[in-house]
């Protein structure tokens, strides 16, 4: 709004508009103002709304995948930004009909579930062990708090079981076995002839003329990219807490204020438990019941001599400990239930508890290890601090400071000497940058590369808006120079241009080679009579299945989409190789898998790929229907 301002309104119109403005501006600042303070709903679904926040944080979740997957043969510009986003709307959309889906039909997951599901996640654990300090501090590093994680996992669980339940459902026949046996673990008895292009090359000669020529007819192959340079200020968190001095006496105040909760490791102890099941709605009655029982199976060990563990397998009703004597683990305080926290840190090691009270039912507690706690001395630490309250005290400062960038930027937009003379900054200059970005730098930030090939900043040579780098990092850029796309003269990319010719004349070459040799073996030469050792060599696998290591991956492709060889000794098909090579290939032999030769473990492996084909198709069909059958209203104008 503020740019069209800038571009269609003068005079006292303008300035009528700017005071009507003042009001907003003081009220939500600068930098909301220049942000968004507002996250629109973007779709419906069923009245459950989708927010533009979680929409762009799907859309970045997909580009990060993306990233991952293709490594460095990922290209953005092959990615629309309107498809990525309708994608990422449509994940948002079957997730929430899953979500309701869900809960509609009372999917839950316990929390002894949640507990164990944490408990094994690696990112929680220091030295292989769960670590309840370990836990807040990555929550907190990640912005989430325990209650929010936690319901993130019993959504995640919770569809799981309906995944899992679908899954269970699917039945495989021994018929539909036999067929997919037969397929999946058929073997093809084959040789190849491999045709060098490399080789090939070496006999090949190329004029003046002939790069001339494919120089002329292929130039767009080598242009020069359209590029900047740009200029660009920046703000740091970690320059900025260079600067800041945090006095000594801060520093203890606040070690005495956190020294329980970031260095003090808590006391631990190892714990088993033997639970008596009472359902959180039972009457006195099944209440008593059950606590004479627990009593009962404390005589057996306390008084009988019986050992807790043996005790544990026999008569728990949480199955999943009850496998492992009754052992849950290392626990520190505030870990469970208060009752039961209480009874772990009050018993001594072997000690078996009286029965306590939880929601889940009654519990025997007993402490087969003891460690205790133990404080980092301020000395040890006082760095530490120091060095997070002075970061501290810069994220407070980055932003006051970015919303003083933002705010001169604009009002400025010309040039960044008044942002950096006003912010102390020095203004800096890239290199070269392409539509494409740079391996390393600020070219390889995305953003950037966007912000400077924007039409506001490359057209209109304006400063951009604040780009967030990530790491504390911010930053305002222009372009300082420009430089538009150009076809390299011949002289420059001579070499290039060389050796993509003569790599198409090799390929040309390797395949008209090997054409050639595959009608001699149609016409029914010997395939070891066609090898020369040299441009021409022969592979002789034998019997190979689709997981070959031994082949290439288009050689194994093309041959098992041929048909079996019926009057001639060989089913013959030429395939183009990755680096230009020509595979010639004889397939002399087809034996179809047999499911009576497979092992159990492969017979189960087989089961579960059937399965789960059945159940991902069983759950395309069910999102489908709920599609159809679901009120979904989506705001195309908030995309």
């Amino acid at each position: 709004m503020l740019q069209s301002i800038r571009d269609k309104t003068k005079g006292w119109i303008a300035y009528a508009i700017i005071a009507v403005l003042i009001v907003p501006f003081a009220l939500f600042g600068v930098y909301n103002y220049f942000t968004g303070g507002s996250d629109p709903v973007v779709a419906k679904v069923n009245g459950s709304e989708i927010k533009h926040s979680q929409l762009s944080r799907a859309v970045q979740d997909q580009e990060r995948q993306l990233r991952r997957q293709l490594g460095d043969q990922y290209d953005p510009s092959m990615f629309k930004d309107s498809t990525l986003r309708q994608q990422a709307l449509d994940q948002l959309i079957t997730r929430q009909l899953l979500e309701n889906f869900v809960n509609d039909h009372g999917l839950r997951v316990t929390d002894d579930m949640v507990r164990r599901e944490i408990h094994s996640q690696q990112y929680f654990q220091v030295n292989g062990k769960f670590s309840a300090k370990r836990y807040r501090e990555v929550l907190r590093q990640n912005q989430l708090t325990p209650q929010a994680y936690e319901a993130q996992l019993r959504h995640q669980g919770a569809i799981g079981q309906l995944q899992q339940a679908i899954g269970a459902s699917a039945i495989v026949t021994d018929a539909e076995l036999k067929r997919v046996a037969a397929i999946q673990y058929q073997a093809r008895k084959v040789d190849w002839l491999r045709v060098s292009s490399e080789e090939l090359a070496k006999g090949i000669e190329l004029s003046d003329d002939d790069i001339s020529k494919y120089y002329e007819a292929h130039k767009d192959a080598f242009k020069r990219p359209e590029q900047v340079r740009l200029s660009y200020v920046e703000l740091s968190r970690k320059n900025l807490a260079k600067d800041i001095d945090i006095p000594a006496s801060d520093v203890k105040a606040r070690y005495e204020q956190e020294k329980d909760s970031r260095f003090t490791t808590q006391a631990a102890r190892d714990v088993r438990h033997i639970m008596i099941k009472v359902p959180k709605d039972a009457d006195k009655a099944t209440v008593r019941k059950a606590r004479e029982k627990a009593e009962a199976v404390r005589k057996r060990i306390v008084q009988g001599g019986e050992d807790f563990a043996k005790v544990a397998k026999e008569v728990s009703d949480d199955k999943a400990t009850a496998k492992k004597g009754g052992d849950i683990g290392k626990l520190e305080p505030g870990e469970m239930v208060k009752p039961f926290n209480d009874a772990v840190f009050s018993l001594k090691k072997g000690e078996v508890s009286q029965p306590v009270r939880t929601d889940f039912g009654w519990h025997l507690i007993q402490v087969t290890g003891i460690q205790p706690g133990h404080v980092k001395p301020f000395d040890e630490v006082k760095d530490q601090i120091r060095q997070k309250m002075a970061s501290q005290k810069a994220d407070r400062e980055l932003v006051e400071k970015g919303q003083n960038l933002a705010n001169v930027a604009f009002e400025h937009t010309r040039s960044l000497q008044p942002a950096a003379k006003a912010l102390g900054l020095k203004v800096q200059e890239t290199g070269w940058i392409g539509p494409d970005g740079t391996d390393e730098g600020l070219g390889s930030n995305q953003d950037v590369v966007k912000a400077a090939f924007s039409d506001d900043v490359l057209k209109r040579g304006r400063n951009s808006s604040i780009v967030k780098l990530g790491d504390g990092r911010q930053v305002v850029v222009r372009v300082a120079e420009h430089r538009p796309a150009k076809v390299l003269p011949l002289a420059d990319v001579r070499d290039k241009v060389r050796d993509r010719l003569l790599k198409e004349r090799a390929a040309q070459a390797a395949k008209k080679r090997g054409d050639a040799l595959a009608k001699r073996l149609e016409d029914g030469a010997k395939l070891d009579s066609l090898a020369d050792g040299k441009a021409t060599t022969l592979h002789q696998p034998g019997w190979i299945r689709r997981n070959a290591d031994n082949t290439p991956q288009p050689v194994i492709r093309e041959l098992f989409s041929m048909q079996a060889p019926k009057a001639r000794a060989h089913a013959v098909k030429g395939v183009v190789l990755q680096n230009g090579d020509y595979a010639v290939i004889a397939l002399s032999d087809v034996r179809e898998g047999n499911l009576a030769s497979l092992s159990d473990q492969q017979r189960q492996q087989l089961k579960a790929v059937l399965r789960r084909y059945d159940a991902q198709s069983s759950i395309k069909d069910m999102l489908a229907a709920l599609r159809k059958s679901a009120s979904i209203k989506i705001y195309d104008d908030r995309l």
